[in-house]
């Protein structure tokens, strides 16, 4: 029934632990945002100078791995992100047993992981590019750089741990 119409200002900067969250997130959506873009950029003209050099089948032998790659980042992700938040807690508790065992944990998923997605692309191998379709050239390029490629699968989700690791940490000595 009675109510003040006035407008009372508030301070948002005032240090509050939602103000600075939000501001976090801002600063970090477009750092994102501007990285998601220069990939996109930096993927499309590579693909456009590689196939006026080395020819479009081999540009798409070379897209064949992308759904097995991204199937990989996927479990390579889960690990990750997970260790982060966990390593990211105990750093903040000062909890170096806790943080080094979460390091460790982590690190032994993440080659397990490897260990499991390299076994899968060794048995599986060019049976995947046939079910995707693959023929002729572009099938024979396929096979070619996936021969190499999957042992990128052995060492990427170590390689994923590790790095959020050090983005985590930083230059920090125990």
């Amino acid at each position: 029934m009675f109510q003040d119409k006035r407008k009372i200002k508030t301070n948002n900067s005032s240090g509050t632990i939602g103000y600075l969250g939000k501001a976090k997130v801002r600063s970090l959506l477009f750092v994102s945002m501007i990285d998601a873009v220069d990939g996109i950029i930096m993927t499309a003209t590579d693909k456009i100078i590689l196939g006026n050099m080395i020819g479009e089948d081999a540009i798409s032998a070379t897209m064949l791995i992308a759904p097995i790659f991204m199937f990989a980042e996927i479990f390579s992700s889960l690990i990750t992100n997970g260790s982060s938040v966990l390593y990211t807690r105990a750093i903040g508790n000062y909890d170096t047993e806790g943080s080094c065992r979460i390091l460790g944990m982590s690190s032994v998923l993440a080659i397990a992981t490897g260990l499991i997605m390299a076994a899968i692309s060794f048995a599986l191998g060019d049976k995947l590019f046939i079910i995707m379709g693959a023929e002729g050239k572009v099938l024979d390029y396929g096979v070619q750089y996936f021969s190499c490629f999957r042992y990128i699968f052995l060492v990427a989700p170590l390689h994923s741990v590790l790095n959020e690791v050090l983005y985590v940490d930083g230059d920090e000595l125990r």
